[in-house]
């Protein structure tokens, strides 16, 4: 019996692009409910929300962080890349 607990991995069906290469951000970014993404780029935090609570994480650079999120990246921070799989 498969394990109740295993959640299915969600394909996403398109992407687009967040913030362009050499681009500081200047606001907070924020994505529509329940989208689904990676960071590629410089240093900066992500505002993820886990089980109805939200919580803020510092990512470094060019680190990869998949999933759910509503902020990619804090005001001023430069992006080398920044998608969202949707």
């Amino acid at each position: 019996m498969a394990d109740p607990h295993t959640k299915k991995l969600r394909v996403p069906t398109r992407c687009f692009e967040i913030a362009a290469v050499g681009a500081t951000v200047a606001a907070d970014t924020d994505l529509h409910e329940d989208t689904r993404g990676q960071h590629i780029g410089t240093a900066g935090n992500i505002t993820v929300e886990i089980g109805g609570s939200t919580l803020t994480v510092a990512v470094a650079g060019g680190v990869p962080f998949l999933g759910e999120f509503d902020r990619v990246l804090a005001s001023g921070s430069t992006v080398t890349g920044v998608w969202a799989l949707v």
